[in-house]
């Protein structure tokens, strides 16, 4: 047995060099200093106290550096799985309480769990059907839901939390007399501070520049007395060993499968964008989906709340120079000194200036360009993306993503009960067979319907491929042979097999005969067993159309001006 395959830590300890170390240890500095502020603020986007995000940046941290198969992808609190999580657990418990922590941790165990069983029994394939108008549309609205949930702390204002665009921003409106302007400002100075250094210098790092900045400036001009509201008091030391809400487990599985979901797209989305110039290969999928089980199950007896891989320390990880998964130790060790020794520093640090933190880090999520490209693309994707991000905005992430993939079904089973069915016609002096209403200049063979029918042949398009065959067949006088080009038929089901029957005999008692080509083998395969190969004989199938209209016309229509005039024009093709 493979160790590297169970391990992938193995071997980039195996094959560690030395020249490897600098850009390890510089990379992952960077990640731990972008990792404080981000993971404090975004446990507050998830409903919880500050330190949590740093508990979820150790142990899913170091799971994942021994499991993970991406150098690069930097595990930890992230804004859209925090934004779920905090949407998830407000109708059970208020923002901040003990009870919070305790639904959270139990959402992680359950994360955990799904994302494991996914990867060992190789399910990956699942995350295929949140298709890429559903994943943008939410991903932008729950970019919007994020940035207007922090806006209560930008204003100073005391209200109730909620995961409803338009109830925050009523809440806002209701409670405007009470704004404080010191917060509002501290808020604005941070956001203009953190563009200008991202702008003009990108290495630096900008959050954690800012979280100093506004400590420093609240401890020496006590602007806490003034109203400006800070952490308080953040405890020190190793998290504390939890287990999960054993009885809330079911009711909470439905909420923890599409974390589980959205989680690992991102973070595969990541992993596999970042590598996709790299020597080694991308990163594997099904281990990808372990080894985030691992993190998050893990992870759940130590504190923390789900995690996935952030697309900016990500990114940063790899610009930095990372060379192996050192970095994410590197960082990790970060976070631990900063739980043992550090964490009194943030009694100081403004909720003003964390929350211009998660605005700006969710900002870029907001993509209106992909709407724009899918209304010239296809109606029925721009429809899924408004669907999406109307409802995840006004009822909520979990509707959201659950009535967006609803729909992304409904459209495609509609699709496959229409599919492209169109009659064909030879170009002049080709063997070859195009679609009659986008090439004028096609021949109609005399005594010959062709047609092609691009999609699965099964029990809900069997009435719509009937009634069109025979709508073309009447478009056509004196017709002898129906041609169907099977190439685009990729499945047949047995109601399928039991109409191609009737519609063959109905068309005998017309003296029509059914001929069918270019079949490909698992449709082939599946006609044979079902006796319809014999039902129809073997002399009425060809590999292709060109071949049944010659070999028709010569051996049963007898018609010799038509088979000198193919033969001819498929020798000129050639």
């Amino acid at each position: 047995m493979n160790l590297t395959k169970i391990i992938p830590a193995a071997g980039w300890i195996k094959n560690y060099k030395k020249s490897w170390l600098n850009y390890d240890i510089s990379a992952g500095l960077t990640i731990g200093v972008m990792l404080i502020p981000q993971g404090m603020a975004y446990a507050m986007v998830a409903g919880l106290p500050p330190i949590y995000g740093l508990y979820a940046a150790l142990v899913p941290l170091f799971i994942y550096a021994v499991f993970g198969t991406s150098r690069y992808l930097s595990v930890g609190p992230v804004a859209i799985v925090a934004i779920l999580v905090g949407a998830s657990i407000l109708p059970y418990a208020e923002h901040g309480s003990a009870e919070a922590v305790k639904y959270a941790v139990t959402l992680s165990f359950l994360v955990g769990i799904l994302q494991l069983s996914m990867g060992v029994f190789r399910l990956g394939f699942i995350v295929n059907f949140l298709s890429h108008p559903v994943l943008a549309a939410f991903t932008s609205a729950a970019a919007i839901i994020i940035a207007f949930s922090q806006l209560k702390h930008v204003f100073g204002l005391d209200m109730e939390s909620s995961k409803f665009a338009h109830e925050i921003v009523l809440n806002i409106i209701q409670n405007i007399q009470t704004l404080h302007f010191p917060s509002m400002i501290t808020a604005v100075i941070a956001f203009a501070l953190i563009f200008l250094i991202k702008k003009y210098k990108k290495s630096f790092p900008s959050f954690l520049i800012v979280v100093v900045l506004g400590i420093s400036i609240v401890y020496m001009g006590n602007l806490h007395q003034d109203g400006v509201k800070v952490l308080g008091e953040v405890p020190s030391g190793m998290p504390p060993f939890t287990l999960p809400l054993w009885s809330e487990l079911l009711e909470l599985l439905p909420i923890a499968f599409s974390i589980a979901l959205i989680g690992f797209i991102e973070s595969i989305a990541i992993a596999k964008k970042l590598s996709e110039n790299d020597s080694d290969g991308q990163p594997k999928s099904n281990q990808e989906f372990i080894s985030m089980g691992l993190s998050n199950l893990g992870g759940s007896f130590f504190s923390s709340f789900p995690v996935a891989g952030g697309f900016s320390r990500s990114t940063v990880n790899k610009e930095a120079g990372a060379k192996t998964q050192l970095s994410s130790i590197i960082a990790l060790a970060m976070v631990l000194v900063t739980l043992l020794f550090l964490t009194d520093m943030f009694f100081y640090l403004p909720k003003a200036i964390l929350a211009t933190i998660v605005i700006f880090a969710v900002i870029g999520l907001v993509d209106f360009k992909t709407p724009l490209k899918l209304m010239k693309l296809s109606k029925g994707d721009i429809f899924i993306w408004i669907a999406t991000f109307l409802v995840t905005l006004s009822m909520g992430i979990l509707y959201g993503i659950l009535i967006g993939a609803l729909i992304s079904l409904i459209i495609i089973i509609f699709r496959t009960t229409q599919p492209h069915f169109v009659e064909l016609g030879r170009l002049p002096d080709t063997p070859i067979f195009r679609n009659v209403k986008r090439y004028e200049n096609c021949i109609k063979e005399p005594g010959f319907v062709v047609v092609r029918f691009d999609g699965p042949l099964y029990f809900a398009n069997h009435e719509y491929f009937s009634e069109n065959l025979f709508e073309k067949i009447k478009n056509n006088a004196d017709v002898e042979y129906v041609v169907l080009d099977a190439a685009g038929i990729n499945h047949v089901d047995s109601t399928a097999f039991e109409m191609l029957e009737k519609v063959t005999a109905k068309l005998k008692e017309q003296g029509i005969i059914l001929v069918i080509t270019s079949l490909i083998g698992p449709v082939s395969d599946r006609m044979e067993k079902a006796g319809f190969i014999d039902f129809m004989g073997e002399e009425n199938f060809y590999r292709e159309v060109y071949e049944a209209i010659l070999d028709i016309s010569e051996n049963r229509m007898k018609s010799k001006s038509t088979i000198i005039s193919l033969k001819e024009e498929f020798l000129k093709g050639k």
